[in-house]
């Protein structure tokens, strides 16, 4: 899920049409919304390992953004950082 909303963000206007890119997020931020406290904390746990494990530095932001873009942070859960 992550890669296919990395792809889609990083898609220029000739492909993908943008009107579906943004439901497309906004489907998945709702989606996340609406995880229970314990799956929302193995999600961030998972993408705190996958961005600590990529090369890449801009999809390592993407990685480390997501929390954030996508509503997974409240004050109940906070990420835990791998070091």
């Amino acid at each position: 899920m992550v890669d296919v909303l990395w792809f889609i963000e990083g898609s220029e206007d000739e492909q993908m049409d943008q009107d579906d890119a943004v439901k497309m997020m906004e489907g998945v931020a709702h989606l996340v919304g609406r995880l229970s406290s314990e799956q929302r904390s193995e999600l961030l746990d998972l993408l705190g390992t996958m961005a600590e494990s990529e090369s890449d530095l801009a999809h390592r932001e993407f990685l480390e953004g997501f929390p954030e873009s996508f509503g997974l942070l409240d004050d109940a859960v906070r990420p835990v950082h791998h070091e």
